[in-house]
């Protein structure tokens, strides 16, 4: 009936439509994968051509190729096709943007997968994408958007999952540009990234992009079941990884609902998502502890499993929900159980050809096994496992081999426990690249090395697991590439961290570099931001050159892995390529490497910064300090434990905020955190991104009962690598050029500041500052004066403890929020915050205090003076207005504010004023250096004589002549 129906469909074509018409209604058929009648469309329409040459005639038999190229099942026969077409296009030049971009999408696609070769469907991909950003193609939205994640695809093949995420998020900004955020096509392409977060461990991401997707899908009248019940697999699954298990809880709820449509709508479909959906049951049944319903959802599991025919695609789910339920039993002492459930699943899966799932399995039979201390057969199944991996998978066998040397450890057979981490490191290295996985194998590696030294005291061991922990550097800053920092790496820079110190208090030699090391393992978000906010001329066309050499290590990385005569000779074509391109960049753009892989160098540092720094570190356990001395020697202290010293923190700072007695507790922590370091220079910078943030270290009692503040002048920062630019971004100016905002809150929820206008006066009329009250003092001109040294911001801030980006400052108009500092180019030396708090804010893992003052520190700022608690509006002014003349007089800002403070607590008459609460809540982050030289009265006076006296020499020697 079909055929009779098209046959009279083409009679009709004939008779009633041009060649035209007949093009047009086969590039809509093919539109529409209607692929056959689209040939037979086509086929008929060529036979209507009575010019053979000319350029509509080889234009529809190059679409006829692409129409027939679906119908085809043989990958090297599509290529071949392929192959044949690109001549023709290249030569002809006659597609349309949208064929053109069918071609090369199917081009790079079928080359990956007839040969294997990504990387050359790489290049392929981004040659294309070249051509569109030079407008040679035009593509429409929903054209680039398949564009960026067909490129994200090929990079997953790479297993380079930045890369991934970074097209992901380019097709995402297409969306967003174009108001499609809500739209279903968003849906599908927030689930991709859902799961690329995910294969990076950064779980709040992902958890953000699968919820964002599921939203869509079910506010949907579309039928989007299907890919919702993926989604919400994979969320469930992430949040119990996260450890979120009431919301785990929520969202299977919903999946539960949705389970029975399933089986109407698709069921080839159901295999997969009824056995994730099993599995994440399971999972929360075992987080609950409930063990009766655990043991009903394996068997409902175990049975589902059993009664599929095709079992290949689900074998890792049946085997992670196995081993994942043979460990609870095993954790619960039902040992017999644990190894029965591995047994059972073991021999339904050795028949299979695919072993990763058995792998996977004996590597849990030989932890069970060295739990128990049975190390034979610990050796047994990790042998096992070892002999079934692939030689090319080089992360797998370093995970095996990782496991192999904890049993000889355990077994105290040291030699052979040393001998398989070295085989473990080779194939950590062999990889040529940087995961999760790799760097967990590393850490626990490198820890190793040093337990065995401290069994053995063999020196070449507390090498290896020095060695071991630079590699874990370098493998964490290969995965932490650009935004802002991952908490899931935060474990991982903990343990480094510890390894490194601990290293440190046993042999000095190496203490710079430890320094430098940990530096750089620390969130470079603020630095990175702080220098593109200089805005550098060659920006953008360098970053172009580190993209492409970006993208030509992930082609090298690809070719070193399959490790052909062809391919490593493609491995060194591309490392010649990449150096060229290095030196290049180095000679064109020699700022431009710090400015977005700002690595911090401690030698530099020690060479350009001479006053004294004490750094505090935190681990899981412990506070370490590091004091570098005006000579440039670096020592390394264990302070405290953290438990400790952070309940003696809290005590300290709840005394402040109730005006209580304090200085027992204070000169406690004097103890602790500073008479270890026999500090002599009067100048200090406290460096630290943990708890101690919020802890005025200047109000710290010593043994002769005086106050820090009395012998110190203290300024502090984030990192070293930010203090470092701070102090390399302040110029000296001939005097100072300020701004004040002093906004009136007569008519607004928030209190009136009885002293900000007096303080935002004094400054107006001391300075000839640009003044901007009541409705003046607007966020447009807060932008419009930046040029300034010194803003002075005399206003009420409003700090967010749960989500940072809420905080703000209240200025006359409408508010300035933490988010939109982020986005702003404030070159200012000077920000002194006159308000409540704004040194205070909700602490991230990697990241520090999210504050107002941090915020400015983001956007350029040299040196922000922040309030750490709501400083008395009083005795603010009188501080502030000391500060301000001090610094007027040349002096260094530390020195200013230290002077500030003293003659505060010299000049106030009422004695309880002289608690630290009303003195001490303003401190200063960055830079300390004077913001203008003012001319020394001594050096006018001594060059005046010089000249008085050489004048009357040259007077006596010309009278003397005569």
């Amino acid at each position: 009936m079909r055929l009779i129906f098209f046959f009279f469909f083409i009679i009709h074509l004939t008779f009633s439509q041009s060649v035209y018409e007949l093009d047009k209604k086969a590039d809509s058929l093919h539109k529409v994968e209607k692929y056959e009648e689209s040939i037979q469309v086509r086929t008929f329409c060529l036979n209507s051509f009575v010019n053979k040459n000319s350029n509509q005639y080889a234009t529809n038999e190059i679409k006829l190729t692409l129409s027939s190229y679906y119908l085809m099942n043989d990958w090297k026969q599509k290529l071949q096709l392929l192959e044949n077409l690109k001549r023709k296009i290249e030569s002809d030049k006659l597609l349309s943007d949208f064929f053109l971009l069918e071609f090369y999408k199917n081009y790079c696609f079928t080359v990956g997968n007839a040969t294997g070769d990504w990387v050359e469907a790489l290049e392929i991909a981004l040659q294309f994408l070249y051509d569109v950003e030079n407008k040679k193609v035009i593509l429409n939205i929903e054209e680039q958007v398949e564009l960026f994640i067909d490129i994200a695809f090929i990079y997953k093949k790479l297993n380079n999952e930045n890369k991934t995420i970074e097209y992901y998020r380019k097709a995402e900004e297409i969306y967003f540009k174009n108001g499609k955020v809500e739209s279903e096509e968003a849906a599908l392409l927030y689930n991709y990234l859902g799961a690329s977060y995910y294969k990076v461990s950064d779980f709040k991401n992902s958890q953000n992009y699968y919820i964002r997707a599921t939203s869509i899908w079910e506010r949907s009248t579309n039928g989007n079941t299907i890919n919702l019940i993926s989604s919400y697999n994979s969320l469930i699954s992430n949040l119990l990884e996260y450890g979120d298990l009431d919301n785990a809880k929520f969202y299977f709820t919903k999946l539960k609902k949705n389970i029975p449509a399933v089986n109407r709508i698709a069921p080839s479909f159901i295999d997969k998502e009824i056995l994730s959906y099993f599995h994440n049951q399971l999972k929360i049944n075992i987080a609950e502890r409930k063990a009766n319903e655990a043991l009903v959802t394996y068997h409902q599991l175990y049975n589902y499993f059993i009664n599929l025919i095709d079992k290949e695609a689900v074998l890792v789910i049946f085997s992670d929900a196995t081993s994942i339920y043979a460990e609870y039993s095993y954790r619960k002492k039902e040992y017999e159980k644990a190894f029965s459930l591995l047994d059972k699943a073991e021999k339904i899966l050795i028949p299979f050809s695919d072993k990763k799932a058995l792998i996977d399995m004996y590597s849990f039979y030989s932890y069970f096994w060295r739990e128990l201390k049975r190390f034979d057969k610990a050796h047994f199944y990790i042998d096992e496992a070892i002999k079934l991996c692939p030689k090319n998978e080089y992360r797998d066998l370093a995970g095996l081999y990782t496991s192999k040397a904890m049993i000889f450890f355990q077994e105290k057979s040291f030699h052979k426990s040393e001998k398989n981490f070295d085989k473990a490191v080779f194939y950590i290295k062999k990889s040529n690249n940087a995961d999760f996985y790799l760097l967990s194998y590393n850490n626990e590696i490198a820890k190793e090395y040093f337990d065995i030294f401290r069994e053995t005291k063999r020196r070449s061991c507390l090498e290896k697991s020095y060695e071991g922990y630079k590699l874990s550097v370098s493998l964490f800053n290969n995965i932490y590439e650009s935004g802002l920092f991952n908490t899931g790496l935060e474990e991982y820079v903990i343990n480094i961290r510890k390894g490194l110190l601990e290293i440190a208090l046993l042999n000095e030699e190496n203490n710079v570099e430890i320094v430098e090391m940990i530096e750089n393992t620390q969130s470079k978000y603020l630095c990175k931001n702080f220098l593109i906010n200089k805005k550098l001329k060659s920006f953008v066309e360098g970053t172009n050159y580190l993209s492409e050499i970006n993208a030509l290590k992930s082609k090298m990385t690809f070719y070193l892995k399959n490790s052909s005569v062809d391919n490593k000779f493609k491995a060194n074509q591309l490392k010649n390529k990449i150096d060229l391109l290095e030196r290049k960049l180095k000679n064109d753009f020699p700022f431009l490497n710090t400015f977005l892989n700002p690595n911090f160098n401690f030698n530099q540092f020690l060479l350009k910064f001479k006053s004294p720094v004490l750094i505090y570190y935190k681990t899981d356990t412990s506070v370490y300090g590091v004091y570098v001395d005006e000579s440039n020697r670096v020592t390394v202290k264990r302070v405290c434990d953290i438990n400790d010293l952070k309940a003696r923190v809290k005590e300290y700072l709840l005394k402040i905020d109730n005006r209580k007695p304090m200085e027992n507790i204070s000169n406690e922590l004097y103890t602790i955190l500073i008479k270890p370091f026999n500090i002599t220079n009067n100048n200090l910078t406290i460096v630290t991104n943990t708890f101690l943030n919020g802890m005025p270290f200047e109000t710290l009692v010593d043994n002769e009962r005086k106050f820090l503040i009395q012998n110190f002048r203290i300024n502090y920062s984030n990192s070293l690598s930010l203090l470092e630019l701070q102090n390399q971004k302040h110029q000296k100016r001939k005097d100072i050029t300020m701004s004040v905002f002093q906004p009136d809150y007569t008519e607004s929820p928030y209190s009136i500041l009885p002293f900000a206008e007096k303080e935002a006066l004094f400054l107006h009329e001391k300075f000839n500052a640009n003044y901007f009250t009541k409705d003046q003092a607007t966020i447009n001109n807060f932008l419009k004066y930046k040029e300034n040294t010194v803003y002075h911001l005399a206003m009420h801030a409003k700090i967010d403890y749960e989500n940072e980006f809420k905080s703000k400052l209240i200025f006359q108009d409408k508010d300035l929020y933490f988010s939109d500092l982020y986005a702003m180019n404030l070159p200012l030396d000077l920000v002194v915050l006159s308000a409540c708090e704004t040194g205070l804010g909700k602490n991230h893992a990697g990241e520090g205090v999210m504050s107002l003052s941090r915020a400015f520190t983001f956007s350029g700022v040299s040196s922000t003076i922040h309030s750490l608690w709501e400083t008395p509006d009083k005795q603010g002014f009188e501080i502030m207005q000391y500060f301000y003349e001090y610094l007027n007089d040349g002096l260094p800002k530390n020195e200013a504010l230290q002077k500030a403070k003293i003659k505060f607590l010299s000049t106030v008459k009422a004695p309880e004023l002289k608690h630290p609460y009303y003195w001490s809540g303003f401190v200063l982050n960055g830079n300390s250096d004077a913001l203008f030289s003012k001319p020394n009265n001594y050096i006018m006076i001594y060059v005046f004589l010089s000249l008085v006296i050489i004048a009357f020499l040259l007077i006596y020697f010309l009278k003397f002549r005569k």
